[in-house]
C-alpha cells in the first residue's frame, strides 16, 4: 500500500487552515480558476526548468506558455519581459551545469501512513566547484536589501530542510543553497498612452479633434488644457506593456532579480525531521476525531478547525464556502471547483 505525500505545500496548508488542508489534500478539491500569481508561478518555473535544459529564451517562453491553456495577453507580455530579463541579467553565469526538476520521496520516522515528498527545482554546479540546490520563488516583497524580512522567512522556511533532505535521499551532496528570486513588477497597463507620429512626436489634438498646427507649419508637442487641446492617446498594447517592462528590468536588475546563498545547519534538519513527524501525528489525530464525530452525528469536516480571521480568508478558494455556512462533501464537487487530486503540483509535470 502506497504512502500518502506530505510535501511541503501540504504542511503549510495545514498550519494555515486544517479545514483548507481537508479540502484540497484529503478530497482533492480546489477551484476551478487558478489565480494569476499561481498561473505565472508555474510558468516561471516551467521557463526555468526548460532553461536547466539548455533552451534559449524563446524556446523557455515557450515551455511557459504550455502550463495554461488560456491566457490573459498582458499576463503573457508580463512573462515575455521576464524571462528576457533574466536570461539577459544571468547571461554570463556562475551556474557551469544544472541538473533540472527532479522528485524525491524519503520516510518520515515513525509514520506508517505518510512519506515526504517533494520536487526540487534544481541542482546547479557552481564555477567554484560547489554544488547547490537552487530554488526559484517568485514574490511581490522587496527583495533588493539583503537585510529585507523577505530573505529572514526564506532562511526559517521549512521549504529548505525538506529539499536538503530530500537531495540527500537521492544521493546528491549539497554544499549550500541558492534562492533565485524574481520580484514580480508591480507595474500595471496605461489605459492611456500618448499617439505619435512617424517622427516620434506626441499628437495634440483641439477640441474640434484636429491636430494642433503652429504657424510656422509644425505641429504643437504639448496639449494647452484651458483651449480644450489634448494628446491623443490608445490603451497600451501587450506589446508595449512588454517593451515597457523589458526596460524597467533593464534599468532596475537588482530590483528584480537577487540570488543568495542560505546556509542549513545539521541542527536545522533535526529539527525540521521532528516537525515533520509531529504533523503527520496531528493529521492522524484529527482523522480519528472526525471519525468520532461521525459516530455522534456530526459532519467530519468539524473535527478539522477553521483558521477563520482577515489574514486567512480573503486569500483562501473556498472562502465562498465557508462564510455562507456551507461544506464540501468528499467526491462531491460544488459549482466552481475541479478535482485535482491530493498533490497536483507533483502530479503536473
Amino acid at each position: 500500500m502506497s504512502k500518502e505525500a506530505l510535501t511541503v505545500s501540504r504542511m503549510n496548508c495545514w498550519n494555515t487552515c486544517q479545514r483548507k488542508c481537508l479540502y484540497a489534500y484529503d478530497y482533492g478539491i480546489r477551484a476551478e480558476q487558478d489565480s494569476e500569481a499561481l498561473v505565472f508561478g508555474t510558468a516561471f518555473h516551467k521557463a526555468m526548468e526548460a532553461r536547466a535544459k539548455g533552451a534559449d529564451a524563446q524556446h523557455a517562453f515557450e515551455a511557459a506558455l504550455a502550463t495554461a491553456e488560456k491566457w490573459d495577453e498582458f499576463v503573457v507580455a508580463k512573462l515575455q519581459a521576464t524571462i528576457w530579463a533574466y536570461f539577459t541579467v544571468y547571461e554570463e553565469d556562475l551556474i557551469v551545469r544544472m541538473e533540472p526538476e527532479m522528485e524525491f520521496a524519503y520516510p518520515i520516522a515513525g509514520s506508517r501512513t505518510f512519506e515526504a515528498r517533494g520536487k526540487i527545482d534544481g541542482i546547479a554546479h557552481l564555477a567554484d566547484g560547489r554544488v547547490a540546490l537552487v530554488e526559484h520563488k517568485t514574490t511581490s516583497d522587496p527583495i533588493e536589501d539583503a537585510t529585507a524580512s523577505y530573505w529572514a522567512r526564506l532562511r526559517l522556511n521549512f521549504q529548505l530542510c525538506r529539499y536538503v533532505l530530500g537531495a540527500r535521499s537521492l544521493g546528491k551532496k549539497i554544499d549550500t543553497v541558492v534562492y533565485d528570486v524574481f520580484h514580480k513588477p508591480g507595474i500595471s497597463p496605461k489605459d492611456a498612452v500618448k499617439d505619435v507620429d512617424e517622427n516620434g512626436i506626441p499628437i495634440v489634438l483641439d477640441a474640434e479633434g484636429n491636430r494642433c498646427i503652429k504657424r510656422d507649419g509644425t505641429p504643437k508637442k504639448s496639449a494647452d488644457a484651458a483651449k480644450g487641446e489634448r494628446y491623443a492617446t490608445h490603451p497600451e498594447t501587450p506589446e508595449e506593456y512588454c517593451e515597457r517592462l523589458r526596460a524597467d528590468m533593464a534599468a532596475r536588475p537588482g530590483f528584480y532579480f537577487q540570488r543568495r546563498e542560505v546556509a542549513v545547519t545539521d541542527g536545522q534538519l533535526e529539527a525540521f525531521a521532528l516537525a515533520e513527524m509531529q504533523m503527520a501525528r496531528q493529521m492522524l489525530s484529527v482523522r480519528a476525531d472526525a471519525r468520532e464525530a461521525a459516530r455522534r452525528g456530526l459532519p467530519e469536516q468539524a473535527a478539522f478547525m477553521q483558521a477563520v480571521g482577515s489574514m486567512t480568508c480573503p486569500y483562501c478558494e473556498y472562502e465562498s464556502v465557508c462564510m455562507a455556512g456551507g461544506l464540501i462533501e468528499q467526491g462531491t464537487v460544488p459549482n466552481g471547483f475541479k478535482f485535482t487530486g491530493a498533490t497536483p503540483e507533483l502530479d503536473n509535470k
